[in-house]
């Protein structure tokens, strides 16, 4: 019997020729199940990966030398499972109960470079990305920032919830935490991307340095989000080894001054990010990129994984 194999969209058709009286017709190797059928005469078998025994043995000696396309097709069976069920990468677990109150930037008037858009529908994007890893690796997300389109955000009657009212939220939580909870880790991240004119480029984290712990996550984070940032831009990467401050991308952990969203009065644990220069052209399509990764059905914004999984490796060093 000569033998084919097809793939057709993931489904694989074996078809073989008519001989010795003995015809397999249509066989379908999907990636949950595969079923063959016989057919001797008026006489139907189903065999289910591989071939069920028969009394009359020789009813399968035409077909035994070509059973090796059996488990070739379910090696394929296998990877397409793998892919199904999401196995690559897998997000390392916190080790401990830890909370993250994701704060995404509400300033819809803030315009990127090009098709960036609003700093707020990019922030808005981030934090489904980083609440996706975020809720993989253990870690539970607050608040429970559903997604939100441009649509809605474009719409005048939009209801945004005010700064000063997601941070007396933020710090109910965490005080709520230190009673139910005192064991657990508590941090309010604030997402957003900086402008200023059109040449800076750059990622900085502002903080309040009376809180050590809290600058120490945001030293890490950083440091991995310009890590990222080297790899896809490997010119920068140069200067940033001639320690050139005027043309490094690193711009530092620094002290929150005015910004309330990182005062310790106003949050526990709190860091602003400003993870580029959105109205600078190299800085927003970086961004652009790492956020069309994860808009992929399946796919990973490369920023949001790269900062959990800093995040876990962070948290499971410290004490519980």
């Amino acid at each position: 019997m000569d033998s084919a194999v097809r793939n057709f969209g993931g489904v694989f058709l074996l078809s073989f020729e008519e001989r010795e009286g003995w015809r397999l017709s249509r066989q379908y190797l999907t990636r949950h199940f595969c079923l063959c059928y016989l057919e001797v005469g008026r006489e139907f078998d189903i065999l289910n990966f591989g071939l069920l025994y028969r009394p009359c043995i020789q009813l399968f000696q035409p077909m035994m030398k070509h059973l090796l396309f059996f488990p070739v097709c379910f090696l394929f069976l296998l990877v397409f499972v793998q892919a199904e069920t999401g196995t690559k990468n897998p997000s390392p677990k916190v080790n401990k109960s830890v909370y993250i109150y994701l704060s995404p930037s509400s300033q819809d008037k803030n315009i990127g470079f090009g098709e960036y858009l609003s700093e707020e529908y990019r922030m808005n994007q981030l934090a489904q990305h980083l609440k996706k890893h975020l809720l993989e690796a253990g870690v539970k997300v607050l608040p429970e920032l559903p997604p939100v389109t441009k649509a809605q955000l474009d719409d005048p009657n939009y209801n945004r919830i005010p700064l000063r009212t997601r941070l007396e939220d933020s710090m109910k939580l965490a005080k709520k935490l230190e009673k139910t909870e005192p064991d657990a880790l508590f941090y309010h991240i604030a997402l957003h991307t900086n402008a200023f004119n059109k040449l800076v480029r750059g990622a900085e984290v502002f903080i309040d340095p009376a809180n050590p712990a809290a600058v120490a996550l945001a030293e890490h984070l950083l440091a991995v989000s310009v890590a990222l940032y080297h790899k896809d831009n490997p010119e920068e990467a140069a200067k940033h080894a001639n320690n050139d401050k005027a043309l490094r991308w690193c711009r530092g952990v620094k002290d929150t001054g005015k910004l309330i969203e990182a005062q310790g009065r106003n949050t526990k644990n709190g860091m602003l990010f400003e993870f580029c220069f959105h109205d600078e052209e190299q800085d927003s399509k970086w961004m652009l990129r790492c956020i069309a990764e994860g808009e992929k059905e399946g796919g990973t914004n490369p920023l949001a994984k790269a900062l959990v999984d800093a995040l876990v490796e962070f948290v499971n060093k410290e004490p519980r």
